[in-house]
């Protein structure tokens, strides 16, 4: 039999409603080498590496604000920013680590001018899991209900002694009537007191369990024990306390459709990349700031009710001084032909092809593109 431990989390705010599923979007080499999976939060990303994962939340405040505005408001001085990482401490170095539950859309991301970091064809799931990340315990990290969960799976054999999951980069972590706060600069992430049980002869059983914190390494104890012959279930739920809804910052601009009656819809995106600090940081505030802008084109099927893929254009300062001028004046035009996108780019006299299944053999003024 095995044992589960399993956490939940979902988002909560007053102001937007949560609207958009968890995708697990896998590395084909767009990202450090260090990243499996990226996860797109509100207020950040979150990125699962073979060890652990990290959490790189932003304040995105003066973004919306913009966006929403109908005049233009100050700009601050500088853009804050908060790295969290979390460690399964003494895990299996090179752990298998596997996907299910694919999406049917896919994305391509055509970022800088460097073609070994762009990526087509890139996947995205419901469900990642790590087998073995300790000896005879697996870990799973997956949607659902448009919540995200993980779980820590103890096979007969395994010790959930070994499990311990520390924190760097935290402002504070303290545990407060069974329940983890893990404070930082952005948002605050909750995880509420575990609730575990077991699964004997078909039969769901309760099973007293708790948070034990030392300094900043966290673990699970069981004050009565359990049957290790057993299914063991530790469920606690985590939150992220400041933020919810879509898990991207997407303002759209344009839409079309091409002679088959497929949806195409331009936008402007501001993604989260992976982070080379941990902590709090504060950096002087430029054009958008730190937060990547780049352009986005989504392709709907022709009853618009599913997402074929998303592509993502930009990386360098004319694609990031570019994305300004859409947010801020919608400058561009979108034209679709089947298989073949053009973007008008007025003020800057620039034109960018994408070709669905072929490849542009001239180089562009921006860059040369690849297939989408």
């Amino acid at each position: 039999m095995s044992l589960y431990i399993s956490l939940l989390s979902f988002s909560q705010d007053n102001h937007q409603e949560i609207s958009n599923h968890y995708f697990f979007k896998q590395n084909k080499g767009q990202w450090s080498s260090k990243v499996q999976f990226k996860a797109d939060l509100l207020d950040g990303a979150m990125f699962l590496e073979k060890q652990g994962i990290t959490y790189h939340f932003e304040d995105k405040t003066y973004i919306r604000e913009s966006h929403a505005a109908t005049k233009p408001i100050p700009k601050p001085k500088s853009t804050k920013g908060h790295v969290v990482r979390v460690k399964f401490k003494g895990s299996n170095q090179n752990p298998v680590i596997s996907s299910t539950r694919k999406s049917p859309h896919y994305e391509n991301y055509f970022i800088g001018n460097d073609k070994s970091k762009w990526a087509s064809d890139v996947r995205v799931f419901n469900e990642v899991t790590y087998t073995k990340i300790y000896s005879n315990i697996d870990f799973k990290i997956y949607e659902s209900f448009s919540n995200m969960k993980y779980d820590f799976i103890v096979s007969p054999g395994g010790n959930h002694k070994n499990i311990q999951i520390e924190y760097k980069g935290a402002d504070n972590i303290y545990i407060e009537n069974g329940v983890l706060y893990v404070k930082t600069t952005i948002t605050d992430i909750i995880e509420n007191k575990p609730y575990a049980f077991q699964i004997v002869n078909g039969e769901k059983i309760k099973v007293e369990c708790n948070y034990k914190l030392r300094k900043n390494i966290l673990k699970f104890e069981f004050p009565n024990g359990y049957d290790k012959t057993n299914t063991l279930i530790i469920d606690p739920v985590l939150i992220f306390s400041t933020y919810s809804g879509s898990t991207a910052d997407n303002f759209g601009f344009t839409a079309t459709y091409d002679t088959l009656g497929f949806t195409y819809a331009g936008s402007i995106v501001f993604g989260t990349g992976y982070p080379t600090t941990t902590g709090a940081y504060d950096t002087t505030y430029s054009g958008l700031g730190t937060t990547p802008t780049d352009i986005g084109i989504s392709k709907f099927s022709v009853n618009g009710a599913n997402l074929i893929y998303s592509t993502y254009i930009g990386g360098s300062g004319m694609m990031h001084h570019t994305a300004w001028l859409l947010m801020t004046q919608a400058n561009y035009m979108l034209w679709v032909q089947q298989h073949l996108i053009i973007i008008l780019l007025f003020q800057l006299r620039t034109t960018i092809l994408l070709m669905e299944g072929l490849v542009a053999q001239q180089p562009l003024q921006l860059m040369e593109w690849g297939s989408i």
